[in-house]
């Protein structure tokens, strides 16, 4: 199957020149089949990439060459770990990690589930990082099978698609990945899932904060500002990074739960919970800024024009100079 990709996008603030067309050539077709697609893109000057079955749960952009892409398998190694996402208050990745013991990263948290679950489950997400991580890595055969709400980025809308999901594929498992900001926005369909006796699987990120509010805090020159779960000091959030137990709140409601701090913790957990009758809560300690980064479209948000920040009248100078280049609607 080609897939086609023109990478571009933006990074902290700056939009990204475009680079060579490639064409990406999953399950290749042998013999003369293969000689004909080469033939057919010989007089288009593309570039030609065949991807091998081990790589098909690796983001496009990183087999297309994006630089600012790492493969999925990325794994925690220990004090000199160096997440994804450069911009970040030093003390995070660290204070987490000794914190909550949670060595998962994102990206490879995404692929283990993908290659985990069931060919005909259905997966929804929604807010925060998590549908552009899954616009990138998710891989499915089934119509209807990735279900995301991306326009307008519903922070608590998780818990209530998967309910709805559900309802209409009724002999289908259903899972949805949910970030701990959004599912603190809204989980009361979990009473509703259980009255109704349904079996979702919830898998809740928890990295401490709004993860990808803090990305565009930090690559637009304001620092990081309230957007991570800490202690205040009276006046600002400043202090330690507040703890939540995510697993209690899903026993307290009857589910089945699961804590992962590993790929391996969430590999048996997934296994496990197809074995259940009743919904299941998977808390996965995910480190901050594990996510995938940039994005294929520039995302224009506001900021202000006058500062006396250095660092934020850089960004302005970025954002103007996108909206300059962006075609008007």
């Amino acid at each position: 199957m080609p897939c086609g990709l023109n990478p571009s996008g933006m990074r902290n603030g700056k939009v990204r020149s475009h680079m060579k067309p490639i064409i990406l050539l999953y399950h290749l077709p042998e013999g003369e089949r293969l000689a004909k697609i080469k033939r057919a893109l010989f007089p288009l000057g593309m570039k030609l990439r065949a991807v091998k079955k081990e790589e098909y749960l690796e983001p496009v952009g990183y087999l297309a060459g994006v630089k600012e892409l790492v493969p999925c398998g990325e794994v925690y190694t220990g004090d000199d770990f160096e997440p994804i996402i450069k911009a970040r208050d030093p003390r995070t990745v660290p204070e987490f990690v000794k914190l909550t013991n949670g060595k998962i990263t994102q990206t490879a948290a995404l692929a283990a589930i993908n290659k985990t679950i069931d060919k005909d489950a259905t997966i929804i997400t929604a807010g925060g990082s998590l549908p552009s991580c899954m616009q990138r890595m998710w891989r499915t055969d089934k119509r209807g099978g990735y279900h995301a709400e991306y326009g307008y980025s519903c922070m608590g809308y998780e818990v209530a698609a998967t309910l709805g999901v559900k309802f209409a594929e009724p002999d289908n498992e259903v899972y949805c990945v949910v970030g701990d900001s959004s599912f603190q926005m809204l989980h009361s369909e979990i009473m509703t899932i259980m009255q109704e006796r349904k079996k979702v699987n919830i898998l809740i990120f928890d990295n401490c904060g709004f993860g990808c509010i803090n990305n565009l805090e930090m690559n637009h020159g304001i620092g990081s500002i309230a957007t991570e779960f800490r202690y205040t000091d009276g006046k600002k959030p400043t202090g330690d990074l507040i703890p939540v137990d995510y697993a209690k709140i899903g026993e307290g409601y009857g589910l089945k739960t699961y804590t992962c701090k590993t790929i391996a913790e969430l590999v048996a957990a997934l296994e496990d919970a197809k074995k259940q009758e009743v919904a299941c809560l998977f808390d996965l300690k995910v480190i901050p800024k594990t996510m995938t980064d940039g994005y294929e479209s520039w995302w224009n948000v506001g900021i202000a024009t006058t500062s006396e920040k250095e660092s934020v009248r850089k960004a302005c100078e970025g954002v103007m100079e996108g909206r300059r280049e962006s075609r008007a609607y």
